[in-house]
């Protein structure tokens, strides 16, 4: 959404107090004016707002929000204006008042009604109507920044008081430069975001005044030098800085001033725009009274719970939402409308830029696992889709339609944008394939039904083209083309030659950076069938013999250990709530199998967003966490760092636990599935490596507590013991955040047991 559409959609929401205060705003702007009054009432003399300073004649101002998205309420408004423009003719005869009548409105007009009406007012009534839609209000904002934030203000946002974990002013900024996923090398811009973001704040800074904060900021070892060369680069080769050579002082130059201002008003909007839908959202269910309390709750699941997302966790989001849930339930008397409103909400939330970055600036200052994110950057995994993914990049490629709300259309527009720039080769199985041409193929049968008059009153199709078309056509985006037509120009057609479809289909996603892959062995997949049989029985979903084949297969292949098939674990890209859901008792019936991260598109985003940063271990340790989280330590330490104090590799013993626990962090990597009563705060990647350090730390602590540990990890007749108190530690993180309060303990009378043991074998 541009920002003059943003500001237009605010206009059109807000209530009459409110569109008073914006066009109070709006006069101060355009005719500077400081003493003005609301006059609407019954002895208001056909005026809304009276200006008191104006030094020329009194002037006349009328305004309405009442809408006009058709013939009648068109008419209605007509009859509004016209009568105002009345009145502001007895105004002008009686009471000697200009005769330019300036009419508000909180909607946008057409220029052929402002054009007529205009005429009427001046022709029948000798006055010169001016009216001032939405449209032209929002460009006056461009101008004004009072302005500007009056229309911001009325969604709410200023008003909303959040959860201290919510990110300052000047962090939003400062993340806003950063760029969430853009970075080259984070190091450096991050260093670069923070000067131009002080120059901002404070107007004019010297060299040393800059490396002080700097410094100061960053804890920062980087010499002079440093800070110079990245000064001059600012200031000679990308003209971001002035330098005063008299006060030996640097700032923004007018344009890069100008940019991060509107980085500013851009996220502003971005926040209100939020707050106005999630408001929306609640009116709709009769829960606006409480709009303080779910937008804290949402910033809480968000902010805290964020680098779930760029595990596999978060597919059902809704799933995720306990507090939320058990809230909605607490005012709502239908359980069914609590659980809705929840979806809504998250959906909400996942399509909102303005709290994708309240979350990137807490990853930055949170634990990041960087093991695993090394492995992904290092790795060149194939990634693979399913069948509904090329569907909609297909209508994509054909029609690139601006200002289309269709979720999987944008979605699949990101998708394709995103893999573009960054060279990522997407493969589709051949049976996927085939799926794709078959739907394309339902799609041509259609062009009989879709010639019958009024067909689309029956509803729409489970086709994906058959709909797209009939919501181009809802949009008016449809050209006047027939389905037939819109098909022909997508090359899917009945081609006289046998293959040609199928060959169009392919050129097609090969230029949209998906390719084709055959299997080169036959899968037996029989019971993996029964396996999808049985979880949409229990879901209570349908899927044809064709379809549940493909997914069979497709989770057979995926599954595939043989290293010349999958020579990295590879990646799944799939809407189909059922393939996420059908993982893990597919692994526990293969235990065996081949791994695979599976993601949603917007979920795979996400986590190569991330990925792209180029990051090494020691920046991130010794710089990035240091600057954002402050514990520097506790986020330092890794799984293998905290093993090597305890364990042996060369030692059978040592060799066993590491092959136990490399297991549990596995299932914790791969694992997806999530109770349905799983709380919001979900055990994260790195819970057994800050188990281990905890544990290592705690011993460290005491007289030979270290020793004694590393004696306990070397006895076999405990193993079973000391990885169950693991085990229920991990468990009890998971549902609670903490460890348990006996961890300790439990592991003091472990090693106590084992000691008094040895001592009687020694008598």
């Amino acid at each position: 959404m541009s920002e003059n559409k943003g500001l237009i959609q605010m206009l059109s929401q807000c209530e009459k107090v409110e569109f008073d205060n914006v066009v109070k705003s709006y006069l101060k702007a355009v005719y500077r004016v400081k003493t003005l009054v609301v006059t609407d009432g019954k002895d208001d003399g056909g005026l809304d707002i009276k200006v008191l300073d104006l030094p020329f004649k009194k002037m006349q101002f009328q305004m309405t929000i009442q809408k006009s998205s058709n013939a009648q309420e068109r008419k209605k408004l007509q009859n509004k204006i016209l009568a105002d423009v009345a009145k502001a003719q007895r105004n002008v005869k009686e009471y000697n008042y200009s005769d330019r009548l300036e009419f508000f409105y909180s909607y946008t007009l057409t220029e052929n009604f402002i054009e007529e009406i205009q005429l009427q007012a001046f022709t029948g009534f000798g006055i010169n109507l001016i009216i001032t839609d939405a449209k032209r209000i929002t460009a006056q904002a461009e101008k004004s920044p009072e302005l500007y934030k009056s229309i911001l203000a009325q969604s709410g946002y200023d008003k909303i008081k959040v959860k201290s974990t919510e990110i300052s002013e000047k962090d939003k900024l400062f993340y806003d430069l950063v760029g969430f996923g853009e970075a080259a090398d984070v190091k450096l811009k991050i260093v670069e975001a923070f000067i131009l973001q002080c120059l901002y704040d404070e107007g004019v800074l010297t060299k040393a005044s800059i490396i002080e904060k700097c410094m100061r900021k960053f804890n920062s070892a980087e010499n002079e030098q440093f800070y110079s060369k990245l000064l001059t680069r600012l200031h000679s080769r990308e003209n971001k800085l002035s330098y005063d050579k008299t006060m030996l002082a640097y700032s923004l130059t007018e344009k890069e001033h100008e940019r991060i201002a509107n980085v500013t008003k851009k996220n502003d909007l971005d926040e209100s725009m939020f707050m106005m839908r999630i408001k929306q959202v609640l009116v709709d269910y009769q829960q606006d009274s409480f709009l303080e309390d779910y937008i804290n709750l949402l910033y809480s699941l968000y902010i805290n719970n964020f680098k779930a997302r760029f595990s596999q966790e978060s597919q059902n989001m809704v799933e995720d939402t306990k507090s939320i849930l058990h809230f909605a339930n607490t005012k709502m008397i239908d359980e069914h409308a609590a659980r809705q409103i929840v979806s809504d909400l998250v959906k909400v939330c996942d399509e909102n830029k303005y709290i994708q970055r309240i979350c990137a600036g807490k990853i930055f200052s949170s634990t990041i696992a960087i093991d695993t994110l090394k492995n992904y950057a290092d790795s060149k995994k194939r990634i693979f889709v399913d069948t509904t993914l090329p569907l909609h990049m297909l209508c994509f490629f054909n029609y690139q339609i601006k200002d289309v709300k269709n979720y999987y259309y944008v979605l699949s527009c990101s998708m394709y944008e995103f893999c573009k720039k960054r060279h990522i080769q997407l493969y589709l199985t051949r049976a996927y394939f085939n799926e794709v041409v078959h739907h394309v193929w339902e799609a041509i049968n259609l062009i009989p039904y879709a010639k019958i008059p009024g067909i689309e009153k029956l509803g729409g199709s489970k086709n994906v083209f058959y709909n797209f078309y009939h919501y181009l056509k809802k949009l008016g985006k449809d050209n006047g083309m027939t389905y037939s037509e819109f098909l022909d120009e997508m090359k899917f057609q009945k081609y006289p030659m046998e293959g040609t479809l199928e060959q169009q289909i392919e050129f097609q996603l090969r230029h949209l950076g998906i390719k084709i892959v055959d299997f080169t062995k036959k899968y037996a997949i029989d019971n993996t069938r029964k396996l999808l049989d049985n979880e949409l029985i229990a879901t209570g979903k349908n899927k044809s013999q064709f379809g549940l084949n493909d997914d069979a297969i497709m989770l057979c292949y995926l599954g595939d250990g043989d290293v010349d098939i999958h020579p990295i674990d590879p990646i799944f890209v799939t809407w189909d709530r059922t393939l996420f859901s059908i993982r893990p008792t597919y692994f526990k019936h293969n235990p065996l199998a081949q791994r695979w991260m599976q993601f949603t598109p917007s979920q795979f985003i996400d986590r190569y967003s991330l990925l792209s940063f180029s990051i090494n271990e020691e920046t991130i340790s010794k710089e990035m966490l240091a600057m954002l989280s402050g514990d520097i330590e506790e986020k330092t330490n890794s799984l293998l760092d905290s093993l090597s104090l305890i364990l042996n590799p060369e030692d059978q013993m040592g060799r066993k636990y590491i092959d136990k626990l490399t297991e549990m962090k596995d299932a914790k990597i791969y694992d997806t599935n999530r109770k349905s009563d799983a709380p919001l705060e979900e055990m994260q990647d790195d819970s057994l490596d800050y188990f281990i350090s905890n544990l290592t730390i705690h011993y460290k602590k005491k007289e030979n507590g270290l020793s004694s540990l590393k004696s306990l990890f070397s006895k076999a007749e405990v193993m079973d013991d000391v990885i169950k108190l693991i085990a229920a530690n991990l468990i009890e993180y998971q549902e609670n955040r903490k460890f348990l309060d006996t961890m300790f303990s439990s592991f003091d009378a472990l090693i106590d047991a084992t000691s008094r043991t040895n001592i009687v074998f020694d008598k």
